[in-house]
């Protein structure tokens, strides 16, 4: 896979998602200052491995809005301290999302 863009385009892109989203500025801080980032968001991956279920399982939770999620790009993360809720409660979306 080649990606063809300039260097002064890809400074624009990453400068607007800095400007945008919090998590990353915050994240991308602590790398910088040789910090681990926090760990309150957790990749599907990370938060299903930690549970016990499959991440298809953790996916439709977010789908199904029983499991509030935020997108990083075209990252999903899940807050690392929220259980899946069952069926009959809805929780909403972070980041102004659709319920």
């Amino acid at each position: 896979m080649v990606i063809d863009i300039d260097g002064r385009t890809l400074v624009r892109e990453l400068v607007a998602l800095l400007r945008e989203d919090a998590v990353l500025r915050r994240e991308l801080a602590a790398a910088l200052a040789g910090e681990q980032p926090s760990r309150a968001h957790v990749t599907i991956a990370e938060y299903a491995r930690a549970r016990s279920v499959s991440p298809s399982t953790v996916r439709a939770a977010i789908r199904e809005g029983r499991l509030p999620s935020l997108r990083v790009g075209r990252a999903v993360r899940v807050p690392s301290d929220v259980e899946i809720a069952n069926r009959t409660t809805r929780l909403g979306v972070l980041n102004g999302g659709r319920r």
